[in-house]
């Protein structure tokens, strides 16, 4: 089963399935669910089909859960990290000020 952009899937135990406002849909198989739920913050995922949410690249970031794309660090600002990272890519804030030189 393929996951929206933006949301990746997972299996869950029936027994450990709750009802949360992030999951897209679900459906039942036997003893097992799979559910869509929204990409975290620092992630995104482009298109209906790709396996997992990637980490925003170097210079991006995403503040929102079920994001498509990241945002670019406003002008005069970096983040380094190669995409290896999420927590480095969750906010505006996380984009530094670029050095003098």
């Amino acid at each position: 089963e393929e996951c929206p952009a933006g949301s990746y899937g997972e299996f869950k135990e029936s027994n450990e399935l709750e009802t949360q406002g992030l999951s897209w849909f679900s459906f039942s198989d036997g003893s097992k669910s799979f559910e869509c739920e929204p990409c975290p913050a620092g992630r995104y995922k482009r298109i209906t089909g790709e396996e997992e949410c990637l980490v925003c690249p170097a210079g991006t970031y995403t503040g929102s859960t079920g994001s498509t794309r990241c945002q670019s660090c406003p002008s005069g600002k970096y983040i380094t990290d190669d995409g290896d990272t999420e927590n480095l890519h969750k906010s505006e804030s996380d984009c530094l000020k670029c050095p003098v030189g």
